[in-house]
């Protein structure tokens, strides 16, 4: 799990690295026009498959082929190129000299990432790799639905596709602000969620630590247990549970990997928070405290039962206290929706 944060944090970073912090203004040499503005073009059926490429209607000439590339040259006055529901949107001053920009669609693209569709064409936008003096624009269109879409890069390292946090959205449309072109998309969730964690999962988590004994109830306010399934079979499970105590509020959370089966798994992380003491204790597998174990079984009623046990580091100044639960709970699946994420051009 810890490999998937630490590559979509590079990925998200490679963004940043592709915008120079270079403010020069630009000089001479005007925008080129951009392409045809086309509609969006059909979208992908099944996980893996490759979306329609069927016409779109072109402004102001003939139909736009999206089986054919669109080019623009584009200089320091900025421009944009639309194609076939992908629009680049270059600002003025974002590149120093012309520029040829490209929006070509993937005939053959990879496969769609675990427990998502293909909801729009698989965009490849170059150059990769642009001089750039500020970010770019960019708009992906995608079908109309319920469902949770992404907006998605890919990265050929990886050999996936990586959500991005969208900037602007509306119910057909995805945009954010890039610094690296290349391959986008946007995804569809094939899972319909719950609108708020409020309710889900239930149970208890019966905690020893700093030598008190105490009880943490998913059924509490601001408490819930929820999952996410995983590629490989498994789930992670979070469970959050918190209780008012004299002076303020204590908070525990439980981070797991349930193994496919359900028989066992791996304790992720574990926090203890206390207004009361102002902080609190953790333990984060690999990084933060030590000898962190857990004893989990599914029931044929699809609960959770077992216990975890760590070294969690906190408190002033900073020590590792030994922590153990037990705990009786269910979770439900649930995601938290994308953010919006808007550092604008720059």
């Amino acid at each position: 799990m810890r490999t998937f944060f630490l590559s979509y944090f590079a990925a998200l970073t490679l963004f940043a690295a592709g915008c120079g912090d270079d403010e020069t203004s630009p000089s001479g040499g005007g925008g080129a026009s951009s392409g045809g503005e086309g509609g969006t073009g059909g979208t992908g059926g099944e996980t893996g498959g490759a979306p329609s490429q069927g016409g779109a209607g072109g402004a102001g000439g003939g139909p736009i082929r999206c089986d054919e590339p669109a080019s623009a040259v584009i200089g320091p006055d900025g421009g944009e190129l639309s194609h076939c529901g992908a629009t680049l949107t270059i600002p003025a001053g974002a590149v120093s000299a012309e520029e040829t920009f490209t929006i070509a669609i993937e005939a053959t693209p990879p496969e769609a990432p675990f427990e998502r569709e293909f909801a729009s064409p698989i965009f490849v936008i170059t150059p990769e790799e642009p001089a750039l003096n500020a970010l770019l624009s960019l708009t992906l269109e995608h079908e109309a639905g319920d469902s949770r879409f992404e907006l998605a890069w890919y990265d050929e390292t990886e050999q996936t596709f990586f959500p991005i946090n969208p900037c602007e959205v509306t119910d057909t449309s995805k945009q954010q602000f890039v610094g690296l072109l290349g391959t986008y998309t946007v995804l569809r969730d094939i899972n319909d969620y719950p609108d708020t964690t409020s309710g889900l999962g239930d149970g208890t988590m019966n905690l020893d630590f700093l030598g008190a004994p105490s009880v943490f109830d998913l059924d509490s306010p601001g408490s819930y247990g929820i999952f996410e399934n995983r590629a490989d079979g498994g789930r992670n499970v979070t469970l959050i549970a918190q209780r008012d105590v004299e002076g303020g509020i204590e908070r525990l959370r439980a981070d797991v990997l349930l193994d496919e089966g359900g028989a066992s798994g791996t304790l992720i992380q574990v926090e203890w928070l206390s207004t009361v003491l102002g902080g609190g204790y953790s333990y984060i597998d690999g990084l933060v405290g030590s000898d962190g174990t857990l004893d989990i079984t599914e029931t044929a009623e699809g609960r959770l039962v077992g216990s975890f046990s760590a070294n969690v580091n906190g408190g002033n100044p900073p020590a590792e206290e030994p922590l153990a639960a037990t705990f009786d709970v269910s979770a439900e699946l649930f995601k938290f929706p994308p953010e919006l994420e808007c550092p604008g051009p720059r």
